[in-house]
């Protein structure tokens, strides 16, 4: 029953940053409506400025959680494990755990060699559920030492690979589309170039409804746009066109497939490989057939304003009994440490290597998915074990210090905790999440 607790309680890891990353929201709005007010006599560079910084704050707190609360970087740590009478005690290093007693649960056996060895993937939880089999103790009042071995207490790991500059740039982002984890992989991105608050979307319409961020995201610089034949390019130009004309700093994230990308959707993919047949397009396996328009739209627009664009494709490694590629995982799966890695291939494309014209660029963007397609097959399917499961070249981990995500997150929640522990603070939150989302939505009805 102990266990059960144990791991239920760790299943439900998702519960912090959902209170806090929506707790915070009131908060968050009123300071950037407070903030629009003051600036409407400003020129627009000096809101955008403030604006960025303030979008800046907010994801960092995102960021918080997606990396440093689930502990995306690997480590292990040193431990010997005892026998004594049907009870194991871990002796960890002291700076990571105290020391932990475990008892033994027959139902659970897993064996264990008594030598150096690597668990993974490893969570806390799991190490509770570890027990021995073999190795007889005589005497059961002895401790007995059956083995040195590693653990490996963080299992979400992101794999870098290809070329991400330092430095900031004005880009398109193009990348395949497979969670809903996928645009804090932009920001991950986006964060180590100290360019997160320069992060605008392309986003599907339906998402202008979001309770108080519909309505923000597109003041941010978000772009709204419905599929196929609803696609309003007009709508989308004359936006684009006034941040180019402010000079507004953009890193633009498009995902060209439109939708998720779900293995179990057969569906979905036979449609989309229909799709690239009938128009003698190169049918693809482990990605769907990418749409033009936004991806013409913004890069005609932004072509004289561009350094890049970035051709990105993540994979979420994870197999399910069968050894099948598996669904990549939610954002709640993801914070519960459902997807062991993240790889992340970038391939920055100097804007000069783009072709300009709307058929040849469909072409290009096509070729662009099939090597995002052929990278895939590899990574699932190669013969060879050292080429499987990876993105070709060097893959490094990159560490972002709490230093860039704390301070944010202790801000933004202070903030709140403050607000909501006086009565007219109260009733300021609460009318903000009311009155703020419908006249969020009014907004956007009338001004797209």
């Amino acid at each position: 029953m102990l266990l059960s607790l144990v791991l239920h309680t760790y299943s439900m890891r998702y519960l912090l940053p959902s209170v806090v990353l929506l707790g915070t929201a009131p908060t968050y709005v009123l300071a950037w409506g407070v903030w629009r007010l003051l600036s409407a006599f400003l020129p627009s560079r000096f809101y955008q400025a403030l604006d960025d910084r303030l979008y800046c704050v907010y994801q960092s707190m995102v960021l918080f959680f997606f990396e440093n609360y689930t502990g995306v970087q690997i480590q292990y740590i040193h431990a010997i494990i005892y026998r004594c009478n049907y009870k194991y005690t871990y002796k960890i290093k002291p700076q990571y755990f105290e020391k932990v007693k475990v008892s033994f649960t027959p139902a659970l056996h897993t064996p264990f060699p008594v030598q150096k060895h690597e668990i993974h993937p490893c969570n806390w939880g799991y190490l509770c559920a570890i027990t021995m089999e073999g190795t007889r103790n005589e005497n059961p009042n002895k401790n007995v030492l059956l083995g040195d071995f590693r653990v490996l207490c963080m299992c979400i790991s992101i794999l870098l690979y290809g070329d991400l500059p330092k430095n900031k740039e004005n880009i398109i982002y193009l990348a395949n589309h497979r969670s809903t984890v996928d645009w804090i992989v932009a920001d991950i991105l986006a964060i180590r170039q100290n360019a997160l608050g320069h992060v605008r979307y392309v986003l599907k319409d339906g998402l202008k409804w979001l309770p108080l961020y519909g309505c923000y995201f597109s003041q941010h610089g978000g772009i709204y746009v419905k599929r196929s034949a609803k696609f309003n390019e007009k709508e989308m130009r004359n936006k684009l066109q006034s941040y180019v004309d402010a000079g507004t700093p953009m890193y633009l994230v498009i995902f060209p497939e439109g939708t998720r990308y779900n293995p179990e959707q057969t569906k979905v993919i036979s449609s989309s490989q229909a799709f690239a047949a009938q128009r003698g397009l190169p049918v693809l396996k482990y990605v769907l057939t990418p749409r033009i328009k936004a991806t013409h739209v913004a890069f005609d627009c932004m072509k004289k304003y561009l350094d890049a664009i970035y051709d990105v494709t993540v994979v979420y490694e994870g197999k399910d009994n069968g050894g099948q590629q598996r669904e990549a995982p939610t954002m709640t799966e993801f914070l519960c440490k459902e997807s062991p890695k993240i790889h992340i291939h970038i391939d920055r494309i100097d804007k000069k290597d783009v072709p300009e014209e709307q058929e040849r660029m469909r072409r290009w963007l096509h070729e662009r998915f099939e090597i995002k397609d052929k990278m895939l097959i590899e990574f699932y399917e190669s013969p060879d074990p050292e080429r499987r499961n990876r993105f070709p070249g060097k893959s490094v981990h990159s560490k972002l210090s709490m230093k860039k995500t704390l301070p944010s997150m202790l801000i933004l929640s202070g903030l709140t905790t403050g607000m909501l522990m006086t009565e007219a603070g109260r009733k300021l939150y609460v009318n903000t999440w009311i009155y703020g989302t419908l006249l969020g939505c009014l907004w956007i009805t009338i001004k797209p």
